[in-house]
């Protein structure tokens, strides 16, 4: 697989690509051509040091061609890429990340890789999770040494308030309490749930602090589980749990370098109204019912947007490799909407339960897609990550998804209904061919051009007229996801 040596690339520093043989090789920015070169076995090209831009590249090579991409981010989180590990064995033998390279992750959560949820730093360099998984020290600095060696940021695993029932004995006064005075527990006791408002969480984020004292990690992944929403203290007295949520975080927060990136998982996307007030670097969901549809996919990440003030969101939704459609479209429309589905991890494995270490392998027709997508998004950032949602005048037969980049308008088609369930099996969609749109402009429009990650080509230019203040124009074809943007 051809790809660059980096998850993304910083201002002013050159683009490696590694290529077996001579190749020709041609650089896209949006339209235009902006390099060409033959060469044999690397390609290298310093590209223009603006940040929050994105590139295709084509590689020829005598009958053969290759597609790939790579973008310019004056740090991760302006485009965060989010992907995951969850092997951490003692001898670990493959430590390659490349895989997770070529489609561009520029983030993994070290996923389980601590000791126990109430202490996460393990006494010792081998050591047992709580599930009994044999974990090594050794392979964690290894792992987190690769990615920073390809631009990605290593993110550990943490659990707002989680503990185990032995620890939970032991401080009985931080624990949370239901209505009948019972500690509410997670997975039929396997873990404790704790009280935030209590020394718990104190406790917690000196554990945090210790975590980044002791490793190189790059910030903290802290999680919930959703459940329970409302409790009370020890001595029967409600707790305000989402408050008290952003009080950690805060807290948390406040013991950071200010290098350091902080993520809060919003499961069930709660408790969002909080998270305004909450000093994180972007917002990061994992969706279940009722938020189930694909149209449900698009809303949140509009929202998540807007109440992060303007930050890309990253979504969990966990599908499995058997509903191929269901992944390309839930894929799509996520991409679509400016945000980025949480999908790949170890070696290929796609995500599919919230136990990561459930993650399964896809066929090589899905997995064709999915490297076709994760190339699209960050070739034309500009036009996705970068651009804003707006609400434009749209005619057209086929669900619609607006958004205004910095040289003029983005109206992503979708050949699917948003009311479709992304938690079901769908259906290949019937292959649309010359599907007429009306858009409503009030600028100046100097071209009108095509792209989509179901051809490989660069972007097209579409023949248009402009009456009565629409822009008429035909898209050729539509299988499951054709852009169009205006200059």
């Amino acid at each position: 697989m051809i790809h660059p040596t980096k998850a993304f690339y910083y201002p002013h520093e050159p683009v490696l690509i590694s290529i077996k043989g001579r190749f020709h090789a041609t650089i896209w920015h949006l339209s235009d051509i902006v390099a060409e070169m033959d060469g044999i076995d690397q390609l290298e090209w310093t590209p223009p040091p603006t940040a929050k831009r994105g590139y295709a590249v084509h590689i020829q090579q005598r009958q053969e061609q290759t597609w790939t991409a790579f973008d310019v981010l004056d740090h991760w989180t302006d485009a965060p890429r989010y992907g995951y590990l969850f092997d951490f064995s003692p001898g670990r033998e493959k430590c390659d990340l490349r895989w997770l390279v070529a489609h561009h992750i520029n983030a993994l959560q070290f996923y389980d890789w601590l000791y126990r949820h109430d202490t996460p730093f393990p006494p010792q360099t081998d050591y047992l999770d709580p599930l009994n998984r044999p974990l090594s020290l050794i392979t964690v600095r290894t792992l987190i040494e690769a990615a920073h060696h390809h631009h990605m940021a290593a993110m550990p695993y943490t659990a707002i308030y989680a503990a185990s029932p032995d620890f939970a004995a032991q401080h009985p006064d931080w624990g949370f309490y239901d209505v009948d005075g019972k500690l509410y527990d997670f997975a039929a006791g396997f873990l404790k749930i704790m009280n935030l408002d209590s020394g718990w969480r104190d406790h917690f984020v000196n554990e945090c602090k210790r975590i980044l004292c002791e490793l190189p990690f790059d910030g903290i992944h802290v999680d919930q589980y959703g459940e329970p929403r409302y409790g009370f203290n020890q001595a029967g007295e409600p707790v305000n749990l989402p408050r008290h949520i952003t009080l950690t975080l805060k807290a948390l927060r406040h013991i950071m370098a200010d290098d350091k990136v902080l993520l809060f998982n919003l499961v069930h996307n709660h408790p969002l109204e909080e998270m305004g007030d909450a000093p994180l670097d972007f917002l990061y969901c994992e969706l279940w019912e009722p938020q189930t549809t694909l149209g449900d996919l698009a809303r949140v990440a509009k929202l998540n947007r807007k109440v992060s003030g303007g930050t890309s969101p990253v979504i969990a939704a966990y599908i499995s490799p058997d509903n191929e459609e269901t992944i390309k479209l839930a894929q799509c429309v996520i991409a679509a909407s400016g945000a980025y589905h949480l999908a790949h991890g170890e070696n290929g494995l796609f995500l599919c339960d919230p136990y990561f270490p459930k993650a399964q392998p896809v066929s090589q027709e899905l997995a064709v897609y999915l490297k076709r997508i994760a190339d699209f998004q960050v070739a034309y950032g500009e036009l996705l990550t970068f651009a804003e949602p707006c609400s434009l005048d749209v005619k057209a037969d086929v669900w619609c998804i607006s958004r205004r980049w910095d040289k003029g308008l983005v109206i992503s088609l979708l050949n699917a209904d948003p009311l479709l369930r992304w938690t079901q099996g769908l259906e290949t969609p019937a292959r649309r061919q010359n599907i007429s749109v009306g858009l409503k402009i009030q600028e100046p429009v100097s071209a009108v051009w095509c792209i989509s990650p179901d051809q490989e080509m660069p972007p097209q230019q579409l023949d248009y007229r402009i009456k009565d203040g629409y822009i008429d124009l035909i898209v050729p074809q539509l299988d499951y996801w054709t852009l169009i943007y205006t200059e």
